[in-house]
């Protein structure tokens, strides 16, 4: 019965090894200190974000003051201003980034999204196709492609938002 001792030994031990390093391999995703990690990737169909959404208000009209209402204003969908960390002035990091400014009213943020400097739309241009420009190849779309916003990470342009945006483009992205 002695000269089992060593075999029970021998296999107790590289099963808590095994046990260590699958719990800690199965850490929580916060495994930088406690703090969340930033997920940019596009939100899944079914997760309820806006591709989803088919009860809300999803807004209307081409002009930029609506397109400022339901999507780049602070109280828009992207509210490219209103997170506080985006493009609200030019001393956060989505300007430093892009060029691209979007302070609190309609008629500044217009002037940062048709600036030479952000290149994301070009005023009183109705051949461009829209979906060439900038402005329509950055914003999170539900079927694929952009990035914007990064806060919040879920939300995506439906097919209808983008529709509105590239009518917008299409008629010379006026401030009207």
């Amino acid at each position: 019965m002695l000269h089992t001792e060593p075999v029970r030994t021998a296999l107790v031990v590289p099963s808590l090894l095994g046990l260590s390093v699958l719990i800690a391999c199965s850490a929580s995703p916060n495994e930088d200190g406690g703090n969340a990690r930033f997920d940019a990737s596009p939100a899944a169909t079914g997760d309820g974000g806006a591709c989803d959404d088919t009860t809300g208000d999803a807004g209307s009209g081409t002009a930029w003051s609506e397109l400022y209402r339901d999507y780049f204003g602070p109280t828009g969908k992207a509210s490219c201003a209103g997170t506080g960390q985006c493009h609200g002035s030019t001393s956060q990091s989505g300007y430093a980034a892009s060029g691209y400014v979007c302070p609190g009213t309609s008629t500044a943020c217009y002037t940062g999204i048709t600036s030479q400097s952000a290149n994301l739309v070009t005023v009183g241009d109705t051949t461009d196709d829209p979906t060439t420009t900038v402005l329509y190849s950055v914003l999170r779309k539900c079927s694929g492609g952009g990035s914007m916003p990064q806060q919040p990470a879920s939300l995506m342009f439906t097919s209808a938002d983008m529709a509105r945006v590239a009518a917008w483009i299409k008629a010379g992205a006026p401030n009207d």
